[in-house]
Order: C-alpha cells, then structure tokens, then sequence
C-alpha cells in the first residue's frame, strides 16, 4: 500500500508499540496469523500509531474488525481504488475520530446507507449519508465527555463534536473518506465549534454534522470560520501528504486547514536573547481572549535558529513566549507583521496593568448561489422526511406521562424514578431491566441513587451488567458510611470524565489476597502498589484519553489521568470511598469525616493568602463571563477554575496560594473586538490582597436604522403587526430557525439568563415561520423557563432580505437578532451563529 520504505517505518512503529506494550503483545501477533497480506499491513498501521490507551482497552479482534470492514468497502464502493493509500489509511481505516469510547459501528451503519448511496456518485453520497445522519440525531449540548457514534443515535442528539464524529464515523463506513476539524477557540466570541470535511473526487469539501443540504461546501459556519485564528485536525499518524502541520510527533499530526475557510498569512517569530543569539526550546504560545482568559490555540517550541512559523488568519494574536522561569509578550495585528523578533528579557513578575483591543479577522464569504425554488422544495422536504424519522423514534422514549406511569410499577423513590427515564433516551430498556431485577429488589432505594449519582449522558448509554456489578459489589459497604459519602464515592463508578467500565470484579481478583488486605487495612498502601506496578507516561499520547482501571492493571502503562482514576477504582474495589479532588484531581480517600491525599508529594509548606476582588462598578461579573484569575507557573499563567464561588455584598473572596495573578477582564462589543483589561497582584503569606475592578466601558455608535413594518401573528392566530407588538417600547426581535445549531445556541444562553429576561422592562419577541416550530423541544424548554418571551409566526416565510441589508450583514443566516430603541429604530443586529449573543443584546438594549 505504501513504498518500501514507509512499510518498512511502519513495521518498525509497530514493533515499538508491542514492545511497549509486552503483556498484550501476543495477543496481537496471534491475530495477525489469520490475517493476509493487506489485512496484517492495516492492522500493523493501526497499532503503529496507536494511542496506548486504546491498546490497553480494546482487542485486536475489535481492530481486525474494523480492518476487514475497510478493505471490503473499498473494493466494493465505485470510487474505492480512486482514494489514494495514504487517504485511505488515514481517513477510512482509522477506526478512532475523536475521544470517543470505540465500539464497532462500521456493519450497523454500512447496512444502512449502502442501499442509499450504492448508484451516486461520490458527491451525492457524501449529501444522501449527511441526510441520514439528520434522521438520526440533532444538536444538543451536553457534558465535555465525547459520547460514541452508537450512543449519538441512541440519544438522537450530541454536541457539535459528537455530531461530527457521528458523520465521520458514518462516511467511513462506505469508504467516504473523512475527517473531523475543529476551531479550538474563536476569537470573535466565546465558544469553540466542530465539522465535517469529506474528500470526493480528490478535493476536499465541508459540511455541517447532521445539518444537511443539497450540496455542499455551505453551512451557517462558513462566515465564523472566516475570521477564526485557526481551524485544525488531528491525524494519528506522521504522514500525511501535501498538508500545512501546525504541530507533529511520532504519533500525531495536527494539520491546519484554515485556509479552506479564510484568507491566511504565515508568519514567523524569532526569538533571541540580549546579544541576538537564538533561542532554542522556547515556547511561543499564540493567544486569543476567549471565555475572558488569554486562551492558547497553538504552543509551538523554537528550534536552533529560534524561529516558529505559524499560518493563521488576518486578527490580532497575543504571542506569549515563555520558558520554566520567565516569559515576554507582544499583541500583534497578523495583518501587518510577517517576520517578528523579540529579545527574551525575561519578564518574572509585574505590578502595572495595562488595556489592550483585541480584533478578530474581519471575516467574509461569498454570497451563496440561491437555491432555485425546486431545489428548495427538495431540501425542506428531505429534512422533514429526516425530522419525522428521528420524531418517531424519539416517541419511543419516555416522557413526562409514560415515565410518571412507570414509576407508579415501585413502592418507592417515584418521583426519583419519574425524573430518570427520559433521560436515559434510546437506553431506557437498560436502566428498566436494572429496576426491575428481582435479585435486588430489596435495595430499589440504591438502585435509585446509584442511578441519580450518573451524569445525565450515563444514563443514555450505560448497561444493566455495569449497573448490576456497582450495586452487587458495592452494597456490603453500604453502612461503612454515611449515605451521602457511600453513594457518591464507593457505589457510583464514575471517577472523572472516563468512559464507564466494568472494574469492581475484577481488580479484587487481579490483586493478590495479600495486596488486598495492605490496602485494606491502610490505603495509602495503594499508592505504593500503583507506583511499584504501573508506569506513568506522559509523550506521544494524545491527552484527552484515559485508559480503564482494568486496562491499566493489565497493560502496566497509564497516563497521569488514568493514574488517579486506577487509583480510585481499586480502593472503591475494596470496599474503600474514594474520589478525585475536582479542583486539583488529587486523589484522596475518606477516613472518619476527612480527606486524605494518596499520593504524598515532597513535603512542602503550602503559603497562603487571601485574594478579595470588588466591584468598582455596577457590573455583574461572573467568572469565564467577563473576568478570570491565573496563577504565575513555570513561566506561564494558568486560569484556575474558579466558578463555583460566589460573590457576596460586592466582593468574591479567594483563599490562595502565596504568588504572582493575573487578572483579565473582558468585554466585547458588537462588533466582535474585545476590549480587555489586565491587572496584576501579588499575594502574601496571611495577608490580604485587595483590588477593585472596573470592567472596560464600552460606547454606543449612535447609529440608528428605520425598518419596514410586517404582518405577523401572535400564537392565537390573531394579526398584527411588529411595531405594534413593540408597543412603542425598546425590544429583542429574533426570527429563529428551530432545531439548528445558531438558534439552539440564542435560545439556550436566552435560559441561562432567564432572571434578565424575565424583566418586565425586557421586551423579547421570538418570530417563528410556522405554529408547528412551537413544539421545538429547546423552544419548549425555553418557554417553561422564561414566560416573559412573546412569540409570534411570520407565515409565508421570512421577508427579512432589506434588514441584513440594511444592517450590513452579508451572510444572511439565522436566527437573525435586532434590538430597537424607544423610538422604533434599530440599533444593532447580528444573524447566524454568534456565542454571547444572549448576553450581548441584552448588554446593547440597555446601553
């Protein structure tokens, strides 16, 4: 498939893989046996750079599976021998897209589409799967743990990175080579997205995940992605063709694909020391301001002639360039700078705080081609025909009324029980069989509140054996402790954001009795155990994976995360409550009403001091929202995650250690820019540090817009009109296209901010196209939630041509949000996909 000499490089990447991994390397090479030629070289280039995680977790037959499914696609698919070997091996064989927890889906979803797509071309299929995929789950937020491509359709919804690791998973599965990209962080808001490139006919195209059209390269994303820093994709392996690399090791490559988006520039930063001599090893950090913390999209290390070249787009960056000690930085507009050098005087502390402006790209896209009135007409009826798909099958879910009715089959925990099958979605049948188990029917009370103890996304894709296994192995410790304590930290498996596992059998029978009973009778033991027996590595893995307490004890190998959650696994394992501390992820164990660290660090005496930050104006500050605090280490700031504390009588009190922080504020106009604040404070052993903060002002432009008027109608079918509706009031105006991304966004920040705009002096009008948008499940939940919005129907279709126009929009997406003054004049609007914008329309209407 490759040259002599690639094939001879991966035949060495695998027998370094195995070697690393000796207690499941024969495993391995008995599969390979009954494997021919092609079958063992894909599955050698899968282990080659294979995250050791997934080594630990998953068989080889699982992997064999998914090579066998590749290669006879491939020969069957009409464009199979088109793909080239290295796109094939990357883009289709690849069996893992994200973080997600692998499980073989290829058959489940190639049944599907191949008698869908097997006459289209490679085009038409790519748009026939993205349709399918709609059919099959929509957007919805959910928690930072990726679900898996199965547990999506199980769901029928995910996030953006879940959506297109469904897609991607979907498209590989009939040989459409794909792949997931992404924007860590925008810089024009307060957010991050995710999407679908697919290669057909040798040219590589976008689309949105379970957000079909008729053709491609279109989506609300495109003008977002426009002004974006950097848009990339992370490929597990060190080829990758004609490609521009942001960043590369033996095991990863993250490709940078802005270009495909926005207009770019490469520029170069050069690092010297005082006599103009080189830097070598120095990191450059490029930064965005985004959720109020001066957020790293790309850390790029200096090599011997102290440079790093980094291509981006045309806004401003804030290049941070620090080493263990001390650190220099410069905000640049990449528009005016290709060649940059800046003299390492080492910054290790400062006093004066400064203000800066930090402006994305200006952005842009071509106007879209216009639909013609049959290509319309298609595409609305290929999405009902999807949306009715995925409604049936979520009308086999539980609602209010089933899951009331359920609850009453118990004698107790009812409402407990009410509240928990809706969210178990599409796995309702597992938790149901859980229940109702009548070997356990005497503990219904911590069947219940093992169920309550799981995350909400838990609930849609864990089976009754893991279930079964916490509450059998678990219940004997029940009065060990307090309920509370039991429940949380002993009976729920979930460590930290792992995939749930079977582990609570098992370790007890891989420990020997002896080891069992040190552990027991003094669990610090375990500490010992784990170091003496499993090595922590920290190169050549890709981060976000854990690997599970029975794949680590197995494999030996583990990441710093799976080291603690191992850890946590094995003294609950043993009857002992345990957890990971969630502001450090410190593993500590319970002991007569404290909490004790495991693993003992050097003894050092922890200086503190007390942080107080107040208010020095009338701003309501609220943390990743308008201010963060970081910590001086090594060289760099660290934000800490601060949000669960509050504020009191003006002020928000913060018990730290001894240091140097760094305090941003942030807040942005609507015009996208940033306008930021920096303070510095140094805090001292049992003193108290004090600052105000005033949070940067920013000023209306005066600019004022006359709209027409329109017909509308309120839900009762009554005519009016939009003015009239207004009341001579200042007012929110949105018109919505329910289900889509943009809008579940503006709805949802609309429920977070519900107390806001449930102001009676906040005037909100909701324009929907039809009555039917009304039963919208993120409408519904948003109208529960904020009875104040008024909601109105503009039949016909939306005539909202003139308003982009006039407001100087030029990509014409929805929702499209409007704020009027008192005197019926617009003075702001914005459309499509825009982060904040809850907040920032309620920022302009009352400016």
């Amino acid at each position: 498939m490759l040259t002599s000499l690639e094939q001879e490089k991966i035949k060495l990447k695998f027998e370094n893989a195995c070697n690393k991994c000796e207690t499941i390397k024969n495993e391995i090479l008995e599969v390979l046996k009954d494997c021919n030629e092609d079958e063992s070289f894909c599955l050698k280039y899968l282990y080659a750079y294979m995250p050791l995680t997934d080594m630990a977790d998953y068989s080889p037959q699982l992997f064999l599976k998914f090579v066998r499914h590749s290669l006879k696609v491939r020969n069957l698919m009409p464009w199979g021998k088109s793909i080239s070997n290295i796109d094939f091996l990357n883009y289709v064989l690849q069996y893992r897209i994200n973080n997600e927890n692998i499980e073989y889906f290829c058959e489940i979803f190639f049944d599907e589409l191949y008698p869908k797509i097997k006459d289209l071309s490679m085009y038409d299929a790519i748009i026939e799967v993205n349709y399918w995929a709609f059919s099959k789950a929509t957007y919805k937020a959910t928690d930072n743990r990726t679900a898996s491509p199965l547990t999506v359709v199980r769901n029928a919804y995910g996030r953006c990175g879940e959506e297109s690791t469904f897609l991607v998973a979907a498209l590989r599965s009939v040989c459409l080579p794909s792949r997931q990209c992404y924007a860590p962080r925008w810089a024009h808001c307060d957010d991050n997205h995710a999407w679908v490139e697919v290669l057909a006919d040798g040219k590589w195209h976008f689309l949105g995940a379970c957000e079909p059209e008729i053709r491609l390269n279109t989506g609300w994303f495109r003008l977002p992605a426009s002004k974006a820093p950097l848009i990339h994709n992370r490929v597990f392996c060190d080829t990758v063709g004609n490609e521009i690399i942001t960043k590369q090791t033996d095991m990863v490559t993250e490709i940078n694909v802005l270009h495909h988006y926005a207009k770019t520039k490469e520029i170069k930063v050069k690092i010297v020391d005082k006599d103009n001599n080189p830097l070598k090893n120095i990191n450059v950090g490029f930064e965005v301001v985004n959720y109020c913390e001066f957020f790293p999209i790309a850390t790029l290390v200096t090599d011997d002639n102290g440079e790093v070249t980094f291509v981006t787009g045309l806004g401003d960056l804030f290049v941070f360039v620090y080493n263990d000690e001390s650190y220099i930085y410069k905000k640049i507009d990449v528009n005016e700078v290709k060649n940059l050098t800046l003299t390492f005087d080492s910054i290790k502390e400062e006093t004066e705080s400064f203000e800066l402006e930090m402006t994305p790209a200006k952005g842009g896209v071509d106007e879209e081609e216009k639909l013609t009135e049959e290509q319309e007409k298609e595409q609305s009826r290929r999405n009902e025909d999807a949306l009715n798909i995925r409604r049936k099958f979520e009308s086999t879910f539980y609602n209010e009324e089933t899951a009331k009715k359920y609850s009453l089959k118990f004698d107790c925990m009812q409402e407990d029980i009410e509240k928990i099958m809706p969210l178990a979605r599409g796995n309702y049948k597992e938790i149901e069989k859980f229940l109702e188990d009548e070997t356990t029917k005497d503990i219904l009370e911590y069947k219940v509140l093992l169920l309550k103890a799981l995350r909400e996304k838990d609930l849609s894709d864990i089976t009754y054996t893991i279930l079964m296994e916490n509450i059998e192995e678990s219940i004997k410790y029940k009065d060990k402790y307090e309920k509370e304590i039991f429940v949380e930290n002993l009976l729920n498996p979930r460590v930290w954001n792992e995939n749930i596992t079977l582990y609570k059998k098992d370790i007890p029978n891989i420990l020997s009795d002896d080891i069992k009973n040190e552990i027991t009778n003094n669990p610090l033991e375990v500490a010992k155990f784990v170091e003496s027996n499993i090595t922590q590595y920290g190169i050549s893995e890709y981060t976000n994976l854990t690997t599970s307490p029975v794949g680590a004890l197995k494999s030996k190998l583990v990441n710093k995360v799976s080291k603690a959650i191992v850890t946590v696994a094995i003294l609950r394992s043993l009857g002992i409550a345990a957890k990971m501390d969630k502001a450090d992820g410190k593993v500590v164990y319970y002991n007569n009403g404290e909490w004790v660290h495991i693993y003992k660090e050097p003894k050092k005496d922890v200086k503190k001091g007390m942080l107080v930050l107040k208010k020095g104006d009338d701003t309501t500050y609220e943390y990743y929202k308008n201010y963060t605090l970081g910590k001086l280490e090594n060289g760099h700031y660290t934000t800490l995650d601060l949000d669960n504390i509050s504020w009191e009588d003006d002020k928000v009190e913060y018990n730290v250690e001894v240091g140097n922080y760094r305090i941003v504020l942030a807040n942005r106009r609507p015009d996208e820019t940033n306008m930021v604040k920096v303070l510095f404070v140094k805090v001292l052993e049992n003193k108290t540090s004090e600052i105000e903060l005033h949070l940067p002002q920013i000023k209306h432009t005066g600019k004022e817009i006359d709209i027409e008027d329109r017909t509308i109608f309120d839900t009762d079918d009554n005519k009016t009109t939009l003015l009239q509706a207004l009341n001579n009031k200042k007012g929110i105006v949105a018109w919505l296209h329910v289900g889509m991304e943009p809008t579940e966004h503006l709805l949802n920040e609309i429920r977070e901010s519900s107390d806001k705009y449930n102001d009676e002096n906040v005037n909100t009008i909701l324009i929907l196209r039809d009555i039917k948008d009304l039963s919208d499940p993120t409408l519904t939940r948003t109208l529960k939630v904020v009875p104040n919005l008024n909601i109105f129907i503009e039949k016909d279709g939306y005539n909202i041509d003139k308003i982009y126009n006039d407001l100087d929009i030029t990509d014409k997406k929805l929702p499209l949000a409007i704020v009027f003054n008192n005197n019926e004049k617009v003075i702001y609007g914005c459309a499509g996909y825009n982060v904040g914008i809850g907040e920032m329309l309620l920022k302009t209407l009352n400016s």
